[in-house]
Order: C-alpha cells, then sequence, then structure tokens
C-alpha cells in the first residue's frame, strides 16, 4: 500500500510529476527528485524547481544522477535535523491535503447552479 509506505517515510526520492508531487507534499515529506527529461515541455523539472524554490525539496538533474550524488544529497538532508524539518515544513506548505474534498465541494457548487 503506497500511501501506509509514503505515510511511514521520512524522506521522498523520485521523479517530479504532479500526482507524486501532491502526494509527498500532502503528507508534508522532503524529497530529492529527479525530474523526467522524456516529459513535454520538461514540466517536470519546472514542477521540482518550484519546490526546490519553496524550500521542499533537492533537484539533481537526470543527466547528473550517479550513485554519488544521491547519496549526497540524501545525506545532506538526512543529516542535518534542522534542514530537514525546515524541508518538511515548506513541504506541508506546498501541499493541499483536502484536495479531493475541495474539488468534491467545487463540483456539488456548480451542479446547483
Amino acid at each position: 500500500n503506497m500511501a501506509e509506505v509514503m505515510a511511514s517515510s521520512d524522506l521522498l526520492v523520485g521523479r517530479a510529476g504532479a500526482t507524486s508531487i501532491a502526494e509527498f507534499t500532502a503528507l508534508g515529506l522532503p524529497a530529492v527528485l529527479v525530474p523526467s527529461p522524456y516529459v513535454t515541455n520538461d514540466h517536470q523539472t519546472k514542477n521540482a524547481m518550484s519546490l526546490v524554490h519553496a524550500g521542499a525539496a533537492k533537484m539533481i538533474a537526470d543527466n547528473e544522477l550517479t550513485g554519488e550524488s544521491l547519496s549526497q544529497t540524501v545525506n545532506e538532508i538526512m543529516g542535518d535535523e534542522e534542514l530537514q524539518k525546515q524541508m518538511c515544513r515548506a513541504s506541508k506548505e506546498q501541499g493541499i491535503p483536502d484536495a479531493s474534498k475541495r474539488l468534491y465541494d467545487l463540483v456539488k457548487q456548480i451542479i446547483k447552479k
């Protein structure tokens, strides 16, 4: 069950698709993002950069991803408790945990009109 796995995690390492971002920011997880270079208009890099600028993630370009670069980035975050806490807060601020309810309420309002 992916929801349980993510909820029990301290850090996410993955791509920067919209669904993944919605899931981990709703949980307030810090992330190391490796945007896929094979998507339309390089949107994953844009997604990742917005979280990097917010302080919720670190980014490694796909062509720069090595075992060493990943290990260094993970260790930078996990080895600094204050950085990890700051990233968690920033991630939570970017998330919308009640997005489904908001959408449901909006659809109900539209239907009533």
